[in-house]
């Protein structure tokens, strides 16, 4: 298993096949070329992560950005960055079509969970499951994270693919040592890098599977250690402060392994969740 969402559970195969699937919608119906920018736009959800794969797998450069942007932010980031595709939950069509009417570089939206012969599940369901991934180089361009714009505009920070792995088998390879009988989970949204690396290469480099919440409240995410014995868990230390007003009503034991990311770790928040849990958390800040 790779991914558990719900009832459901992607096998690392399944995610393939379905990545290998959504690379052949954006090349064969997107007529997208390596080096094209594709702006995501979901929840944390398995179609988001597998598209976040196809369009890597296909040469293209992906945008992972929050479900609570409206149009005035989206219009800038697909501005900023010349988008020329996105990947949207249709849920979340609105301020990406308005969006669309602004710039003159988007050409084309792709919708999941969207009924109909238009939406990206039906058009995946009439390619083959295989795709010969385009051959990137280690210092192409794999990503742009958008800083918060807490300094002024939003900064699109480029990133390589060297710079995804060269995370992946550092802090995590050596200090956090995530293995492949590891259950992960998290609070972090797959827009944050910090949640993009953690439930997919983080995850994925090393063999283990992880449970995605769409919503991760703190109730929800002690439930989801409780649920799925979820051995690793993501989180901020602001998660993991209030998870602790409430984790004594949940079984906890199965962690092993806590990181927090994003901001400072208060000792009180430290020494509390040693306490109730036994685990030192991580906190890693710039990753």
């Amino acid at each position: 298993p790779y991914i558990y969402f719900g009832d459901e559970i992607w096998s690392y195969a399944d995610t393939q096949a379905r990545a290998n699937q959504i690379a052949r919608v954006l090349v064969e119906d997107c007529h997208m070329v390596p080096g094209e920018r594709v702006i995501l736009r979901s929840g944390n959800h398995p179609m988001l992560m597998a598209a976040w794969f196809g369009i890597l797998k296909a040469g293209g450069i992906a945008i992972s950005t929050m479900p609570v942007l409206r149009e005035r932010e989206l219009t800038y980031m697909i501005g900023k960055a010349q988008v020329q595709l996105a990947i949207s939950d249709k849920k979340l069509s609105e301020d990406i079509e308005k969006a669309k009417e602004n710039t003159e570089t988007l050409r084309s939206i792709l919708y999941f969970g969207m009924e109909g012969p238009d939406g990206l599940d039906a058009r995946m369901a009439g390619k083959p499951t295989d795709f010969a991934t385009v051959d990137t180089a280690a210092d192409d361009p794999a990503i742009i994270g958008f800083t918060s714009g807490s300094t002024g505009t939003p900064k699109g920070t480029i990133h390589f693919h060297r710079d995804i792995m060269a995370a992946a088998d550092t802090f995590i390879g050596h200090v956090v040592k995530i293995q492949a009988d590891d259950i992960v989970c998290g609070s972090p949204q797959i827009a944050f890098l910090y949640g993009l690396c953690a439930y997919m290469p983080d995850t994925m480099r090393f063999g283990a599977s992880v449970v995605v919440v769409e919503r991760a409240t703190p109730e929800v995410l002690l439930q989801t250690i409780e649920k799925h014995k979820a051995t690793v868990c993501f989180s901020t230390p602001s998660g993991y402060k209030l998870m602790l007003d409430a984790i004594d009503k949940y079984d906890t034991s199965s962690l092993r392994l806590c990181i927090a990311g994003g901001e400072p770790l208060a000792p009180a928040v430290f020494h509390g969740w040693e306490e109730k849990t036994g685990v030192r958390i991580i906190n890693g800040l710039g990753i």
